[in-house]
């Protein structure tokens, strides 16, 4: 590696990060609801309806599904590998990240069990995770929270960008569910799913951003647009 090429490694892991959700996003499967549909009360579903509607907070919606959970660790995370789809090219991606020492970092809310196995099940288990934390019980799963960096924030995600953001750091953020809208709102660049619910929530309320299917496209537009700006 050349000094020049070092230097701008550095300037870029100072000024800048990625920050992606993961079931539906890096992975094409919403794998937590696959779990949640095999192991839990159909409540479930009910409480998914009164989120999306606004009568129930995203912290409670968790802590409340994952209750209803009943098996164990090892069967959940079995279950999810047998179901995980990778979306194409987040390998590519990931090797572009670390090429150019951009930071990437995955936020979810989705169970840390299946996000960190499956994370390491594809050979990623490198990469940064802030996850809540869970517990099984004989009353399900307890869900521990991150503690928040601000008060300014409604869920982790949201906080992570802020937080980034106040940092001084550029924030480019991909996701594909409601639970990322108060994220992506905040973000300085922009990437939803294609089809998605999140998308649909965007162009409802006006919040420029660029669609995608393939991790490779995401690939082209940081290489041909954005990290020329950063």
């Amino acid at each position: 590696m050349t000094h020049k090429t070092k230097v701008k490694r550095e300037k870029l892991r100072a000024n800048a990060i990625v920050v992606s959700d993961f079931d539906g996003t890096i992975t094409v499967t919403d794998n937590t609801q696959c779990v949640l549909q095999k192991f839990a009360d159909k409540e479930w579903m009910r409480l998914d309806e009164l989120y999306e509607k606004g009568m129930l907070e995203l912290v409670e919606r968790v802590k409340r599904q994952y209750a209803l959970l009943r098996a164990s660790s090892e069967e959940i995370v079995k279950y999810a590998k047998q179901l995980a789809v990778l979306r194409e090219g987040f390998a590519r991606f990931v090797g572009l990240c670390n090429k150019k020492g951009l930071p990437l970092v995955v936020v979810s809310v989705g169970l840390d069990i299946v996000v960190k196995e499956l994370l390491k099940f594809f050979g990623f288990e490198k990469i940064r995770v802030r996850v809540p934390k869970t517990l099984p019980t004989e009353q399900g799963y307890k869900v521990f929270f991150p503690k928040m960096h601000t008060t300014l924030t409604q869920n982790i995600k949201e906080d992570l960008v802020l937080h980034n953001k106040i940092l001084g750091k550029k924030v480019i953020y991909l996701g594909d569910g409601p639970s990322d809208y108060q994220a992506i709102r905040r973000a300085d660049f922009r990437f939803v799913v294609k089809g998605s619910k999140l998308e649909e929530l965007c162009v409802k309320n006006g919040v420029v951003h660029a669609v995608f299917s393939s991790f490779d496209e995401v690939s082209e537009s940081l290489e041909k647009y954005i990290l020329k700006l950063l």
